[in-house]
């Protein structure tokens, strides 16, 4: 007890060390296959550039509908001009902003706006604020407590709604406000992916002969030296015929199986790299369906589906919804629509009309009218004189009566 108490001052300063020698390696992002990985230097990875744009491209492309509830009825109302052209900000569009704050997520973790018009109870627009200008400090507030402050350009700045600072965070630790940064956290795999990735470039950059000349005897330097350059010659840019005794044989240089791992290793990097920013999916960002499955026409909707279920809305949409409706007017919120991306072909979307109007024969009552059966096909409402032309409406087949219920009237 008494050695570890002399020695307690040399291991505090040892951890102080090492502590300060790991934030050295986290800023220069360094990672064990020797490539740095920072939150820049990773959208050089093909497969996490696809992943980000896939996230940016797709959620910042549906439609934002805003509703107010009335007792147990959602109506929806006309979009807040936060979110509507020119704003949020009158730089950019409404989805390109939406863009610049899902980009600023799944890179950093975190995305930052200056809003217009705080003080007015609900700002009428916002500036993204790139995220590498924040920085946080835990320090003790004016009311006397402790906790995590906010600075842009190391000016201390109140967020929203004390301030005129919009933070939306994503992947949120107990205690803190701040998001985590995917990137950071997974630098190792990313750092990997990218390591296979230089590699495979390097490999075929030229350097690595392609051709071995074999020659029965030991030729010599010199009549090794010309029968190279007339081989470069003939091979550089020449359609002429090469012309060589029957003794010297050309073979071209195959991948040697250890340097071809870097092929398999690119694969599972793809795999590992979706998992991180899409839960899985890496088939959505061009990488191969494992385990013998594949997806087929049949199976793509119900994949959509899964992928919005499962990854992108309780990943990004909803905390984003959440984080966009305390920027309304109190009493509404925005939610994005998914239905888009959930379209099925025309033969299902027909197949689905056509039973609702037997449930609507079957219950008596409309499930959906011709006019909404129209919009979903991009189509104008009918005018009067197209509805006064139908003089005969086509019957629908006769649904099975259940016992108990009446019969449908037709």
């Amino acid at each position: 007890m008494g050695l570890f108490t002399r020695n307690r001052p040399a291991l505090t300063e040892a951890r102080t060390s090492l502590s300060a020698l790991q934030q050295i390696i986290d800023r220069a992002g360094l990672t064990a296959a020797g490539v740095p990985v920072t939150s820049d230097s990773a959208m050089r990875s093909t497969t996490v550039w696809a992943c980000y744009e896939l996230v940016a491209g797709v959620g910042s492309s549906l439609p934002l509908d805003e509703f107010r509830k009335v007792g147990n009825e959602q109506i929806e109302v006309g979009l807040s001009a936060l979110f509507t052209d020119p704003d949020p900000d009158p730089s950019v569009t409404a989805v390109a902003w939406r863009g610049q704050v899902l980009r600023s997520v799944v890179s950093r973790g975190n995305a930052y706006a200056e809003l217009v018009d705080a003080n007015m109870g609900t700002p009428s627009g916002a500036v993204t604020i790139h995220p590498d200008r924040v920085t946080w400090r835990y320090e003790k507030r004016k009311d006397g407590a402790s906790g995590w402050e906010l600075y842009v350009d190391n000016v201390h700045r109140d967020r929203w709604p004390r301030g005129d600072v919009w933070h939306f965070p994503l992947f949120l630790q107990p205690g803190s406000p701040i998001g985590m940064n995917p990137i950071e956290y997974h630098r190792q795999t990313i750092g990997a992916s990218l390591a296979a990735q230089k590699y495979g470039a390097e490999f075929f950059d030229g350097t690595n002969p392609q051709w071995v000349v074999k020659v029965p005897n030991n030729p010599g330097e010199v009549e090794a030296k010309a029968i190279k350059k007339k081989i470069i010659e003939a091979t550089s840019g020449s359609n002429d015929p090469l012309i060589l005794p029957s003794e010297i044989t050309m073979e071209r240089v195959s991948i040697p199986v250890d340097d071809s791992q870097f092929l398999e290793s690119q694969r599972w990097g793809v795999e590992e790299i979706a998992r991180v920013f899409l839960g899985g999916f890496p088939e959505l960002v061009g990488g191969a369906v494992t385990g013998g499955g594949s997806i087929t026409y049949a199976n793509r909707e119900q994949r959509m589906a899964d992928f919005i279920a499962l990854s992108l809305a309780p990943r990004y949409l909803v905390p984003l919804e959440a984080s966009l409706s305390t920027l309304v007017p109190r009493g509404r919120y925005v939610k994005h629509n998914v239905d888009a991306l959930l379209r099925a072909d025309l033969q299902g979307r027909y197949a689905s009309y056509r039973l609702a109007a037997e449930v609507a024969d079957l219950m008596g009552a409309p499930l959906m009218d011709i006019d909404e059966m129209r919009r979903h096909e991009n189509l104008p409402k009918l005018t009067d004189a197209q509805r006064a032309g139908f003089t005969q409406r086509p019957q629908p087949m006769a649904p099975a009566v259940r016992s108990g219920w009446p019969a449908p009237t037709i």
